[in-house]
Order: structure tokens, then sequence, then C-alpha cells
């Protein structure tokens, strides 16, 4: 009804400013170019601090090809910065992407491993439907992955080749996973693959 709408419209606000003043936070904190962008080491500092506060270990770093990724699609060239930078905005949706994934990294890890049977870094559409049946079967999830569940996840990586990496995998199948559980909140959508013993079941939405 209206009144859900108004409660859903003005929780989104909340959590809009919410996140914008984060974010200054985190440029007053780790912007020590002045530059008004992260550059490569400063997005490396914040995404560590992240990583580190979501998986509860001090020693825990970002690799290198996560960050790569990360200066690739979110970083820009601007007047008057000497490096390629992550602005206000695109830092936001970074943290945004990997966030819950690097919670989850070395579960996820383990599932990939298991779907690349050739050892070779890179999942064929083939070993990805084996990788999104383990996913499914894990979180209770109707397993029978369709050809739209493959397409969907592909173009989420942004992969040309059609070969996903782990690095690309685990954000899109995040978020695939967070639509086949439409109530699951964005902040938490890779908690799906650990499920808790009082999880119930749920089936992905029919075609």
């Amino acid at each position: 009804g209206v009144a859900a709408r108004v409660r859903r419209k003005n929780e989104m606000e909340r959590i809009k400013q919410a996140q914008h003043a984060e974010m200054a936070e985190w440029f007053e904190t780790y912007d020590r170019s002045h530059t008004g962008a992260f550059e490569r080491e400063e997005m490396r500092q914040l995404l560590t601090e992240i990583k580190r506060k979501e998986t509860n270990d001090n020693n825990a770093v970002v690799k290198e090809k996560l960050l790569d990724k990360v200066m690739t699609h979110f970083g820009t060239v601007s007047v008057g910065r000497a490096a390629p930078g992550v602005e206000p905005e695109a830092a936001l949706k970074a943290v945004q992407r990997y966030k819950a994934w690097m919670k989850h990294e070395r579960h996820f890890e383990r599932l990939f491993a298991k779907a690349d049977t050739d050892s070779s870094g890179c999942l064929s559409e083939e070993q990805l439907r084996k990788l999104l049946v383990s996913v499914a079967v894990e979180r209770r999830l109707n397993p029978r992955i369709k050809q739209e569940d493959l397409d969907f996840v592909m173009a989420e990586s942004e992969v040309p080749d059609g070969q996903l990496t782990l690095e690309e995998a685990g954000p899109a199948v995040a978020k695939w996973i967070n639509v086949c559980a439409e109530e699951a909140p964005p902040e938490s959508i890779f908690n799906l693959c650990c499920p808790s013993p009082k999880a119930k079941k749920k089936v992905a939405p029919a075609p």
C-alpha cells in the first residue's frame, strides 16, 4: 500500500544519506593526495580496511587482481591528477560491488575451484553452470539452472570473451543470488552463500 511505499522510500533515503556520510569519512581518511579521488594505493588502503572489518582478520589483504579490476572499472583520468583515481560516487559503487564478496572470498574460492575442473583459472559457460548449481544447492534454491541465469551472470561480469575469472565471477554471482532471494539486503548478498541452519527453503523465480 501507500504507507509501505512511503516507508520504503524513507528507508532508501536514510541508507543513501548514511552511505554518503561514510564516503565523506573515507575521503577524509584516505584521500591523502587531496585530489578528490582515490589513487591506487589509497584505494588499496580503503579496501583493506573494509576487508579486515568484514572478515575480523587484521592480516587480511586485498589481492592485486581485485585492485586491478577496481581501478580499471571505476578509475578515471582527470585534468590536474597525475594518476587515475576513483571519484566519490564510483568509490561507493566499487565498495558496494566488492564488499560482500571480500567477506566471503575464501568460501567462494572453494566453490570456484570445484567448478574450475581444468584448473585454468577461468570458467567456461558449462563450468559456470556447475558453480551456480553448487551455490543453489547450498542455499536451497532451485538447482535447475537455465540459460537466462548464465546470461545474467555473464552480463553482470562484463567479460567480452566469455571466460570468467574469480574476481569477475564473485560479484556477478553474488548479485544473481540476491535476485533469486529478493528480500536479501544489498549489504548481505554474499551471506546467502553461507546458509544458516534456520534458512528457509526458497525457489528461484520462474521464467
